[in-house]
């Protein structure tokens, strides 16, 4: 059975819910927490669900439970993986709106949850709202900020669709509408290494899309994240078939010029995942992988400016091509 240290939060339901998971991340999960208890927005609930965790993350969630009636902390007796922590976290959910962080993610500033829950009920229709998350190694030092779009902006989801599928959209740190959420029939368990990708592609046919050009989450690249530990002939096949469940849905037909989002789309994620690699200095294992997604899509992984970024980063190395950038490494 299942352990929850604090059953309730004080004031009835809350209207966000910090849905965090752990396993084995006890190093960082108090970082995580306090990034969220440091927020200047309140009304909140923090669900921490520990995965059955060998190492103090039980530990650490208790201790920050007996300290703020806001968290519920839940242990699994035995591990359910990722997909199953991620269901039970958004079926213990009470608030009107959600926000996912992984224990090893931190909110990069106080006011955070204050700027996107704002954003939220300034617009009713809007489904989901992001920002660009800042790269940081395992010691927490800052080494890159993935790219958004460009400014605030809020676009209807048949003209973020494009934007989304460039995978800009980090799973952590992301705010949806829990009512449209239900309406999605929320996370695909056919969908175990990208649940987000394939949540976040729904929710584009039922609402609008809110971003703000600014990091607000900090996002930690180590070896043992799912990311980069999982097996990439699975994500990328399962990536594919997001995209294409897409176009083979009536939503297709609402977005402009869907033959060249779809591509573009393709291209997207061909290099999204080397790019980060080779960003963190694992120069190998990225090039490594960006050979392996050439050899079946060799036009859409090689041939795109990008290619000569990651040519330019492993050439130069962290430091120089950001000072060459003008820009802290």
């Amino acid at each position: 059975m299942d352990d929850v240290a604090v059953p309730d939060t004080p004031g009835g339901i809350p209207r966000l819910s910090v849905r965090v998971l752990t396993h084995d991340y006890g190093r960082f999960l108090g970082t995580c927490l306090q990034s969220v208890l440091d927020q200047t927005f309140e009304d909140l609930e923090v669900i921490v669900i520990d995965d059955a965790s060998t190492d103090d993350s039980w530990a650490i969630a208790q201790d920050f439970a007996s300290r703020d009636p806001r968290i519920r902390a839940v242990r699994h007796d035995t591990n359910r993986g990722f997909m199953g922590s991620l269901l039970h976290s958004a079926e213990l959910a009470r608030g009107e709106y959600h926000v996912q962080l992984d224990a090893d993610d931190w909110l990069l500033s106080p006011d955070v949850l204050t700027t996107l829950v704002e954003l939220m009920d300034g617009h009713p229709t809007m489904a989901f709202c992001f920002s660009p998350y800042a790269l940081h190694d395992e010691s927490g030092s800052f080494f890159y900020c993935a790219e958004g779009l460009g400014a605030d902006v809020v676009l209807g989801g048949e003209l973020a669709i494009g934007e989304v599928m460039k995978f800009v959209v980090p799973h952590s740190g992301t705010v949806v509408r829990r009512s449209s959420y239900d309406a999605v029939g929320g996370y695909d368990p056919a969908y175990p290494y990208g649940p987000d990708m394939r949540l976040f592609y729904s929710l584009c046919a039922v609402g609008d899309v809110g971003y703000v050009h600014r990091p607000l989450i900090g996002y930690r690249v180590h070896g043992s994240n799912m990311s980069t530990s999982a097996r990439w002939s699975l994500i990328f096949d399962e990536s594919v078939r997001a995209v294409e469940s897409v176009f083979a849905s009536p939503f297709a037909e609402r977005i402009p010029d869907a033959h060249r989002v779809r591509r573009a789309a393709l291209r997207s994620f061909l290099q999204q995942h080397p790019s980060k690699e080779i960003f963190a200095g694992h120069y190998r294992s990225g090039w490594r992988l960006l050979m392996r997604h050439a050899r079946r899509q060799p036009w859409l992984s090689l041939v795109q400016p990008n290619t000569l970024v990651l040519v330019a980063r492993t050439v130069l190395g962290g430091r120089l091509y950001a000072r060459l950038r003008g820009a802290a490494p």
